[in-house]
């Protein structure tokens, strides 16, 4: 039986001496806690131990549990081996050669997906995505169909991925010294789950969402985020030339942009700014992890202008729009409408195509060069219909 001290010294070793590998084998001395997510087991003595299938290292204190709503989740664990390139000729081969979970990838020229084994966070696969050089604005991007049913989908949805920027990355246009511009996703409504069944923007009702995110040390926190008009005769035009509403996100300069929360060159503690003179990053021997989160809820009614936008950088929200505006011969919205507010309302399905990525423009024109960084690295990616938060890791592909 144990004595009072025994169960003292028993919760004390529990709650400082574990294992902090989760999944691997794991020489241990001392108590060693595993759980399944609700409770503890313990494994006392020198050992090497992989806890079990279902259980991880760790206490159930330090895990962070799944959000609420949860639709998918990925840190590329099986993607080690997955490589390709110049994918953009067929529809059957963009369904074919996809990172495991995605319904599709396209890559145009000599663009490039593949998976970095131990580069990912806490060891695992990151996914290296790569734009073509010799392009003007070449794409490289994911398709995730999120309900598997084309008249289904989601009114409200999260999108949350780690993002690293390779130390020797450059900017190539001499004008500016940080970001510029780069489509980050596209949500589209009434998509189908197979390659090529309503894979575009370009039809009155895909209802869809497109969102760049960059900046300069002229301009600050430059965001564009455009959605698709309820009504109009020139909607089959998507985001480029259809009937859309644009949020222009140019927030000027304050006294110190390195210190100021919503500008460019504060995020990630300045992690991303830009010497305009080299065009490469201030810091460009220690890029790390940073996440990237979204949320898009649609407009309960074609007149109710009241979806809603919103950014995190780290999981600090980021200074919200300054003004949203029409194009294309969409009406305007009045002045009522707030800035973080879209007007796309929902049609039909909702929300079931998630494009992760897509083109950028006219700033990669060095990334064929020797010491000259390409692309960005790409981990733990998860969509939710609740908040997902900076914390959360993803742990496994969703079906």
């Amino acid at each position: 039986m144990l004595n009072l001290f025994s169960i003292i010294l028993l919760v004390l070793l529990s709650a400082t001496s574990y294992a902090v590998i989760n999944g691997a084998a794991v020489t241990v001395s001392g108590t060693t806690l595993c759980n399944n997510g609700t409770i503890d087991k313990t494994f006392a003595g020198t050992m090497t131990t992989t806890c079990g299938s279902g259980w991880a290292v760790g206490s159930v204190d330090d895990i962070v549990p799944p959000p609420a709503g949860l639709l998918f989740e990925t840190n590329f664990a099986n993607d080690g081996a997955f490589d390709i390139t110049n994918q953009s000729s067929t529809w059957t081969a963009i369904g074919a050669n996809k990172p495991e979970g995605f319904n599709g990838a396209l890559i145009e020229g000599n663009g490039r997906i593949y998976g970095v084994p131990g580069a990912g966070l806490n060891g695992t696969t990151a996914l290296k995505m790569e734009w073509d050089p010799a392009l003007g604005q070449p794409v490289t991007q994911l398709y995730l169909h999120l309900t598997g049913d084309k008249a289904s989908g989601h009114n409200e949805v999260f999108v949350r991925y780690n993002v690293k920027l390779p130390n020797d990355l450059q900017i190539s246009n001499p004008l500016l010294d940080d970001i510029p511009y780069w489509k980050w996703g596209r949500l589209w409504q009434n998509t189908g789950p197979t390659a090529g069944d309503a894979w575009t923007e370009n039809r009155a009702d895909s209802g869809y969402a497109v969102w760049n995110f960059g900046g300069t040390a002229t301009y600050g926190l430059m965001n564009k985020f455009t959605y698709a008009a309820a009504t109009g005769s020139n909607l089959s035009q998507g985001s480029a030339g259809g009937e859309r509403y644009s949020m222009d996100w140019y927030n000027g300069i304050p006294a110190d942009p390195t210190i100021a929360p919503g500008y460019f060159n504060a995020v990630g503690a300045g992690a991303w700014d830009f010497n305009k003179t080299t065009r490469q990053l201030v810091d460009n021997t220690t890029q790390s992890w940073h996440t990237l989160e979204w949320r898009f809820r649609l407009s309960s009614s074609p007149t109710a202008n009241d979806g809603v936008m919103q950014l995190w950088f780290d999981g600090v929200e980021q200074t919200p729009p300054i003004d949203i505006g029409p194009g294309g011969g969409a009406p305007e919205l009045g002045a009522d409408l707030a800035p973080n507010e879209i007007p796309t309302p929902v049609i039909v399905s909702g929300y079931n195509m998630l494009v992760l990525f897509d083109n950028m423009a006219y700033w990669n024109e060095n990334w064929s060069e020797a010491g000259i960084g390409n692309g960005l690295f790409v981990n733990d990616i998860v969509v939710s219909t609740a908040r997902i938060g900076h914390s959360y890791t993803a742990g496994s592909v969703s079906p």
